[in-house]
């Protein structure tokens, strides 16, 4: 089966789709929160299923929650768990 093209062109775009899902910071309430790429373990065009770890953090008082994926996992599983991740909150 093959994987969808999601190219850094595209990450933008769905960076801001995640970011408006996200729920504001659980330590100071900012809702400007930012997920970032990181360590990037691509060879060639870059693509979004090769990237392993992302990061979300707060600006605003530095909370920060790193995800790293499975190797078996695609950009659209990965999404949807750092979302939930990030919203996951304790009651």
């Amino acid at each position: 089966m093959k994987r969808p093209d999601v190219s850094i062109a595209n990450f933008y775009a769905e960076r801001k789709n995640i970011e408006k899902k996200l729920l504001p910071c659980p330590f100071c309430g900012n809702k400007e929160i930012e997920l970032s790429l990181i360590h990037p373990q691509y060879i060639g065009k870059p693509d979004m299923n090769e990237w392993l770890s992302w990061e979300i953090c707060c600006p605003e008082c530095g909370a920060m929650f790193q995800y790293g994926k499975t190797s078996d996992q695609t950009w659209a599983d990965v999404k949807e768990d750092i979302i939930a991740a990030w919203n996951r909150r304790e009651e």
